[in-house]
This record gives structure tokens, C-alpha cells and sequence, in this order.
């Protein structure tokens, strides 16, 4: 099924002014850091565009494409750009249904490890504080229908005389839409209560998804077309086709997801977690840089960021104090890494 959005870069009339703001920033970094000379204009034709099928996601997207085109913004006849909304299930980590029947499985079992329950007892009471506080604002009804999160569906299986409470994950969801609409009450729901849920959230996803074979059934459609990405960019050009084909190769390629799909690429990639959770409006870049010594070629290297703060890998080889990663090196662990099924018991 075919699936795009095909808007004016102009259209985000839907989107907030802070939301605006926010991904224009984006749009700042991106060209002061990767196209910063004449010599390497960005223009429409190189940019290729994913988004989930959220609208708000969409709206971002949008965000983000006026400010890295702002000439385009006040033309009669603005530039046109697909923005491709088909792949939404390999962008984030717990798509519904999930993608595998292990993946789900696998996240069940992974959410039962004691030292994850006892948290979770811990922090029930707060869990229970905060459902009681957002439900005025929800559907009752339909709040507790949603598998919401990685590890969340055992609270769906509460019979109706059990006391549920919503999952941490929606807790999170909910609190930053009523802030970004300036309807979060801050006597009731204080900002040091909001750090918490994020940290908690923090944790728990980090906790389950830093596993390597469910990282791999969560993650790695989505990272292995990154990869791929870039491989396609270091194709060596010699026949005609392959000269068109360099013609058309893009320069960018812009992803709008969700911070789970930010936790779950940080996890597959194995880099370092960050000091909390990203925040609305946040930004990864994976850059392929080359080395050259001596006028020649000597490698091609990953780095990663996150808001613009260096992540180091876990699989570097000791590149610039693991800062960077080799793309080949990267490239063997994305398809080798949780490729396989654990032999024992979690």
C-alpha cells in the first residue's frame, strides 16, 4: 500500500509555536554542522523523508523541512516533498501488534526479572498517585484498553475487580501533552514528580531493551536500513548507471519518530545512555565522516549524537576515544548482534 504525505514545506499550521521553534532549531544544527559551504549546497532533490504515521510526527517533519528551506516558505509556489509515512512498524520499538510473537514473548519475560518487579513494587503507590490525578483529564474507559510500552501488557490482564493504574510509559505520554498545552496543573503534578516518571520510564526501557536479542527484533529492520543507507553512499561509481545513480544518491536522510524510537536505536547501536530522557524536539544524527591520510581514502567512520552531545559505542575500536565506529565494524554487529536466539534461560 502505497502511503506518503505530500505536503508545501510550509504546511504545519497544526503545529505549536514551541514545536516550531523546537524542530527550526533542528534545522539549524543540521545545516551549521553538515552543510555549512557553498560548495555543498542542500536542496530538496537530496533530502529523502521518513515519519511514523502520527500526525504530529508529520507536523515535526514538516517543522524541521521549513527551517533547513526557509526561502521556500513565503513563495507563491512552494517546494513539494514526499514525506514517506509507510514504515511506521520498524520505527519504533512497540509497534501493535509487535512484530514477532518472540519479540512480545521475550519483553514479557525480560519485565519479570526480580530486580524490575521490586522497583515496580516500590513504585506503585506513586504509579496508583498519578492515575488518579491524570484520569480526570482521559476517557476512563478506553484508558485502560491501550498497551502502552515496552513490557507494559500484564497490566491489561487485571480482571475488572482488580485496581489498575495506567502504564508508566502513558503516565509519561499524557504529562507531556498537557504541558506542551499549558493544561499540566504543577500543584498537583510538581516538576520534580514529572522527573521522576522520566527517569523511572529511563530505566525500565533502557532495562529491557539494552538485551541484544530484543534489541534485534525490536530495532534492527530500522538500524539496518541506516546502515544500508550509508553504504550506498560509499558505492564506487564506474558505468553509466552507476554515474546515474550517483546523481540521485541523497545527502540527507531525515527520520521523525518518537523518543522510544530514540531509546531503542540507542540501545541497538549500543551506545552510552544518556542523562535522561530525551526531551520533545530532540535530535540524533548518525554522521558517516571519511579519513583521509595523505590525499587518500584511509576509512569510513560513524559518530554518533544525541542533541548534539557525542555518544561513544560499545563496539568502537578505540576510534578517537570511542567516538567514532569503523562503518564496516558497525555494519557486522548490526547484523550479527541478538541475530540469534539466547541459548539459556533469561
Amino acid at each position: 500500500e502505497e502511503k506518503y504525505v505530500n505536503n508545501n514545506i510550509s504546511n504545519t499550521h497544526q503545529l505549536r509555536k514551541n514545536g516550531v521553534y523546537d524542530n527550526n532549531e533542528n534545522s539549524n544544527c543540521i545545516i551549521e554542522k553538515l552543510f555549512h559551504t557553498t560548495k555543498n549546497p542542500l536542496l530538496p532533490s537530496k533530502v529523502q523523508v521518513w515519519s511514523t504515521d502520527f500526525p504530529r510526527t508529520i507536523q515535526s517533519i514538516q517543522g524541521t523541512l521549513m527551517g533547513l528551506f526557509p526561502e521556500d516558505n513565503n513563495n507563491d509556489s512552494p517546494t513539494s516533498m514526499e514525506v514517506d509515512v509507510r514504515h511506521t512498524s520498524i520505527m519504533i520499538p512497540d509497534p501493535q501488534p509487535r512484530n514477532s510473537q518472540e519479540q512480545s514473548n521475550l519483553e514479557s519475560l525480560l519485565s519479570q526479572r526480580p530486580y524490575i518487579l521490586e522497583k515496580e513494587r516500590e513504585q506503585q503507590s506513586l504509579k496508583d498517585e498519578f492515575t488518579s490525578k491524570l484520569l480526570p483529564f482521559l476517557n476512563e474507559e478506553e484508558a485502560f484498553g491501550i498497551s502502552f510500552g515496552i513490557g507494559e501488557e500484564k497490566d491489561l490482564q487485571k480482571s475488572p475487580k482488580q485496581k489498575k493504574s495506567l502504564s508508566w510509559t502513558q503516565i509519561l505520554e499524557i504529562i507531556k501533552c498537557l504541558k506542551t498545552r499549558d493544561l499540566l496543573p504543577e500543584d498537583i503534578l510538581t516538576p520534580k514528580m514529572q522527573q521522576i516518571v522520566t527517569e523511572f520510564c529511563a530505566w525500565k526501557w533502557f532495562s529491557v531493551l539494552r538485551h541484544d536479542r530484543l534489541a534485534y527484533l525490536a530495532m534492527h529492520p530500522f538500524c539496518d536500513h541506516i546502515v544500508q543507507r550509508m553504504n550506498q553512499l560509499c558505492l564506487k561509481v564506474g558505468t553509466e548507471k552507476e554515474s546515474k545513480a550517483k546523481a540521485t544518491k541523497k545527502q540527507l536522510y531525515l527520520y521523525s519518530a518518537h523518543d522510544s524510537t530514540l531509546i531503542g536505536l540507542l540501545c541497538a547501536f549500543h551506545l552510552e545512555k544518556p542523562a535522561k530522557w530525551p526531551e520533545y524536539g530532540s535530535y540524533f544524527k548518525a554522521e558517516l565522516l571519511q579519513r583521509i591520510e595523505n590525499d587518500n581514502c584511509d576509512e569510513l567512520l560513524v559518530r554518533f549524537s544525541l542533541n548534539n552531545k557525542v555518544l561513544k559505542s560499545e563496539w568502537s575500536d578505540d576510534h578517537d576515544d570511542n567516538k567514532m565506529i569503523s562503518l564496516d565494524q558497525l555494519a557486522y554487529h548490526i547484523a550479527t548482534s541478538g541475530s540469534s536466539p539466547p541459548s539459556s534461560t533469561i
